[in-house]
């Protein structure tokens, strides 16, 4: 998979110029993804009767429930290719689909679904329920079965799960909630990546409602398992890096962004003109100077791309429209109080938190500020003795200084490419870093680091933005109330008297959220924004705005879906800091790269900001 294929020297394609390196150049791999087949699957199961005739193969005879048309093509797709990459937004019915691929692909023995924890139970529920209208694959009839044939990401992820693969040799793999294989890096997805290495012919069906948070190399994997030769991206990794720096959102600066180059040829000749060079007037004897809006050739360079992803057979993207029901986001400004401001400005300038420990990352900066903004900070009970602080802070100051842009030794390490603090640490047992004092502030913290067990408690400073939350419950009616920390879940819980449902998406009385039923209640964001169908609520407050837009699309998914009864469904935002700001720009920048690139409407834009 990482060899590279050799770009071609010479110019194949009429309107293409070979031009800069810092540009995607024309390949043997750009050819094959070019000359793809392309099929607009909506268009297709509008003029025939796919979906009747698959519900008709498929149902039992007393099952009253019918195939949606993005389920049928989704099936057919996978039955076809041996395989499926389905970007398909939330509510759209990724469950029937995980039901019902192993019997609609013949000859599947030992199915496998990998799943988040907190949905299997409600996965199993829907099964039983779905076992009245279709047939089911010999793995899916029984509890004792369908556990053996289900796997959880945080199971695989562990240590004793590295092996779990291996020994279920499954012959089919589908990954609902995909995105969490985003990660290449994390163990879940090294384990699946193994085993797809060695076993090529396994079928490989992934579904997501965000299967790309900022980067196609969020699902190039995903999509070179599904698909394999059939893949609408280079098969090589190195050509891929290239693409991805053309496309991606991470790259935000235009001088340090790859240009399209030969990517713009899967826009259309008008397409490319609309955003060819302009010219400025003549200078007196001054050469004539291009006049580029870079952003505009970006936009229409992934719009290209996502036509291309979209009309791949195999590729089944949910389609572009919106629902009848409406979609308001607010911005809620709250004050969290003097003492937490005095507290925020201290974590800005020094990098350090309330109870004295200094910061190595700006990641860890923002961490701490989301929680300052609900009113609280975590200390450590008891607290630690001082030489292992000072050990702490100077090894926490060493890695500040290396990885951070402004640090004193960060263009010294640049060539290392160290991103973490792991990975500093990796640099120096491997030798790759000499300096004796970095070695040393390493030796002397991991030496001290044992002889203490961080144990933290929440230290409440202010109650400014819980009682905000509160008034928010009185006014605005029954909704749902996000949470990102357990200590806010929890108070919020104990103020309004609800419950919080957290692990599992139960209360601390094994209540699930379901239960609620529209009634006001506190949700864990971690627990509760995949998989879930809240659509019996459509208020919601977030009370701490996390800075990625494929979170937020599932977590205003929950209520703005499919069969959702209201009118409008309303989400509200807390704004306590200005990192809270800052992350929303972030995340609308996201979900503009997810919708250029996939062609999925993002909630995001086309709801109404106030």
């Amino acid at each position: 998979m990482k060899e590279l294929l050799l770009p071609v020297n010479k110019p194949t394609l009429p309107g293409y110029e070979a031009g800069s390196p810092n540009e995607v150049q024309d390949s043997s791999e750009f050819q094959r993804v070019l000359a793809l087949n392309r099929r607009d699957w909506e268009a297709a199961a509008a003029h025939n009767d796919l979906y009747l005739r698959l519900t008709a193969a498929f149902k039992l005879p007393p099952g009253t429930q019918t195939l949606r048309l993005i389920q049928a093509s989704a099936l057919a797709d996978a039955h076809d290719q041996r395989g499926l990459l389905a970007p398909v937004r939330v509510g759209e019915g990724k469950t029937l689909l995980s039901f019902l691929l192993p019997v609609v692909l013949l000859g599947i023995k030992r199915p496998l679904l990998l799943l988040p924890a907190a949905l299997v139970e409600k996965t199993w529920r829907e099964f039983k329920e779905l076992q009245k209208h279709w047939l089911c694959h010999q793995d899916f009839m029984t509890r004792a079965r369908f556990d053996s044939a289900v796997l959880t990401y945080e199971k695989l992820g562990r240590d004793s799960g590295k092996d779990m693969l291996v020994e279920r040799r499954p012959d089919m793999i589908i990954a609902d909630e995909a995105h969490k294989l985003r990660n290449r890096t994390a163990a879940c997805t090294r384990r699946v990546e193994r085993f797809m290495i060695a076993n090529p012919d396994t079928v490989f069906c992934a579904m997501s409602g965000t299967i790309t948070k900022r980067s196609v190399r969020d699902y190039w994997h995903l999509a070179f398992w599904a698909l394999r030769e059939k893949m609408p991206l280079p098969r090589t990794e190195v050509e891929m890096e290239r693409w991805a720096d053309a496309l991606d959102e991470r790259k935000v600066d235009a001088f340090s962004r790859r240009a399209p180059g030969v990517l713009m040829q899967f826009c259309t000749p008008e397409e490319r003109a609309a955003v060819e060079p302009k010219r400025t007037a003549p200078l007196g004897r001054t050469q004539q100077m291009p006049v580029f809006q870079f952003s505009e050739k970006l936009v229409a360079a992934r719009k290209g791309y996502q036509k291309r992803l979209r009309d791949s057979p195999g590729v089944v993207c949910s389609p572009d429209k919106n629902l009848d029901c409406s979609l308001v986001i607010r911005r809620l400004s709250v004050d969290p109080g003097a003492e937490v401001q005095e507290h925020l400005k201290l974590l800005r300038e020094e990098w350090t938190t309330p109870n004295g420990d200094l910061l190595a990352l700006p990641v860890d900066v923002w961490r701490h500020a989301r929680e300052l903004a609900c009113g609280f900070y975590y200390r450590w009970v008891p607290p630690p003795p001082v030489e292992w602080v000072v050990a702490r802070k100077k090894w926490h100051w060493f890695v500040r200084q290396i990885l951070a842009p402004d640090g004193e030794l960060y263009e010294d390490f640049r060539g290392l490419h160290l991103d973490s603090p792991m990975q500093v640490a990796l640099a120096i047992t491997q030798e790759r870093i000499a300096n004796p004092d970095i070695i040393r502030a390493y030796r002397d913290w991991e030496q001290i680091r044992p002889s203490y067990k961080i144990n933290v408690v929440a230290e409440w400073v202010s109650d400014a933005t819980v009682e905000f939350c509160a008034n928010w419950a009185k006014t605005e009616g029954d909704g749902i109330i996000w949470v990102e920390h357990r200590a806010m879940g929890e108070k919020l819980a104990e103020r309004l008297n609800t419950g919080f449902c957290s692990t599992g998406g139960m209360d601390a009385k094994g209540k699930t959220i379901e239960d609620y039923a529209g009634k006001t209640v506190v949700a864990s964001v971690a627990a509760n924004k995949e998989g879930r169908n809240l659509q019996a609520w459509n208020r919601n407050l977030v009370v701490t705005a996390m800075p990625t837009g494929s979170l937020w699309e599932q977590l205003i998914g929950r209520t703005h879906r499919m069969g959702q009864q209201a009118d409008t469904v309303y989400v509200d935002w807390v704004a306590a800091c200005e990192e809270q700001d800052r992350g929303f720009q972030q995340l609308m920048a996201d979900a503009k790269y997810i919708q250029d690139t996939t062609g999925q409407s993002q909630k995001l834009l086309y709801a109404d900001h106030v």
